[in-house]
């Protein structure tokens, strides 16, 4: 290979390698490090914790006793990203049914879809302890998705609450998935059948272990700046190389 052959084909390399690493993403499940995800239910003939019993999250609004709340939280100690480096972040969810918890529930589809809505969770809490006794504070909702079919993952953007956690690590408590409105079938909206949603738990029923399909959070980064510097600078000294090579052969 000449030397301007050589020149050219570096800097195609140079710069695929600059545009590749311009690229980042990370992806972190709730089983993953600190992370956890889990489920309380409003019922008082239940106080003891669900979330090892189902390897599924469960999310209900009936305005009584059958509500039930899914939450989430990820561990983000090891993404190596501050918040100026974050150009979105999300959350993927996989529906999954709630028979799994109640054979009589009704399962959202094409024609009932079902919101959900998502709130930062204010306080501590433990998956394998927690019951709606103990729930854990959470903020307001912060943004809410639908809901239309099972087997399906589902993607919200929480890119603002992703960039707080990031600022305050202390305050990544997790998230809050609940009913945006009252689905009860009965006179009272309280009875069963009633519309709720499940989605896959990253944790598996009674071992413990991992699960596939749980909970995802996303993390798109943006380009680091010396990258970009990188790009600036290398593009215009290539060029000034190849045309030195190019008149030396002239």
């Amino acid at each position: 290979m000449n030397r301007c052959g050589l020149i050219t084909t570096l800097m195609c390399i140079l710069l695929i390698g600059a545009a590749t690493c311009s690229a980042v993403t990370v992806n972190v499940p709730t089983n993953q490090g600190t992370g956890q995800d889990g489920m309380i239910y409003a019922n008082p003939g239940v106080p003891f914790p669900l979330s090892s019993f189902y390897s599924i999250i469960a999310v209900g609004a009936t305005g009584g006793p059958h509500d039930t709340v899914a939450l989430a939280m990820f561990d983000l100690s090891t993404v190596g990203l501050t918040s100026a480096q974050v150009s979105s972040a999300t959350l993927t969810v996989y529906s999954a049914s709630s028979k799994a918890v109640n054979a009589t529930n009704l399962d959202p589809d094409a024609n009932n879809p079902v919101t959900v809505d998502v709130s930062p969770v204010t306080s501590a809490w433990n998956r394998a302890s927690m019951t709606w006794a103990t729930q854990p504070t959470h903020g307001p909702v912060e943004t809410s998705f639908s809901v239309n079919a099972l087997s399906q993952p589902f993607v919200v953007d929480i890119t603002s609450l992703v960039k707080g956690w990031l600022d305050s690590p202390a305050a990544n408590f997790g998230l809050w998935l609940s009913g945006h409105s009252i689905q009860g079938s009965g006179p009272n909206q309280d009875q069963s059948p009633f519309y709720a949603i499940a989605f896959n738990s990253g944790f598996q029923a009674n071992t413990g272990q991992p699960n596939a399909n749980g909970p995802l959070l996303t993390i798109n980064a943006v380009p680091e700046p010396a990258t970009w510097l990188l790009m600036a600078c290398a593009v215009p000294a290539l060029a000034w190389a190849r045309r030195r090579t190019l008149r030396s052969k002239n």
